[in-house]
């Protein structure tokens, strides 16, 4: 997927629901492809994309991920402008689906989206919480294989 396919949205601050959206950004139109029929057709939907979009450059080295420049657009954000995907459907219909970026990986929960792991090397606050427009749940966090960052 391109640098910004996907954004997340949970409203009104809450993270009781996600929706992803694949087509439209900007006011350029995109399209979904067959988007919709495979993501609606998995038992689990793994959506895999940078964290933030637009310049963003990452460092991996001895085992740790550091952020060298950070991208300037929000990802996980209050609102997008088409729903593709949209988790309540997901978890109803039994769906496991997960959020797996270069920093974090989250867990769509019927409680909400919840963060999972994180990589090595990165701060929970200013590197992930900070540039979210909303808060997941936050309770078990593991460490992402160092081996994935060598």
């Amino acid at each position: 997927m391109a640098d910004w396919t996907s954004l997340f949205w949970a409203p009104s601050k809450s993270t009781r629901k996600a929706a992803v959206n694949v087509s439209s950004f900007n006011g350029r139109f995109a399209g979904v492809g067959g988007f919709v029929n495979i993501s609606q057709s998995a038992s689990r939907v793994v959506f895999c994309c940078s964290f933030r979009a637009g310049g963003l450059k990452v460092e991996a080295e001895a085992g740790v991920l550091r952020i060298a420049q950070e991208g300037a657009h929000c990802k996980f954000v209050q609102k997008i402008a088409q729903v593709c995907f949209h988790g309540p459907t997901a978890l109803k219909n039994g769906q496991e689906v997960l959020f797996v970026t270069e920093r974090a990986v989250f867990r769509l929960t019927l409680n909400g989206l919840e963060l999972v792991e994180i990589a090595p090397g990165i701060d929970l606050q200013t590197e992930i919480l900070d540039q979210m427009e909303f808060t997941p749940r936050v309770e078990n966090i593991s460490c992402m294989p160092s081996d994935c960052f060598q």
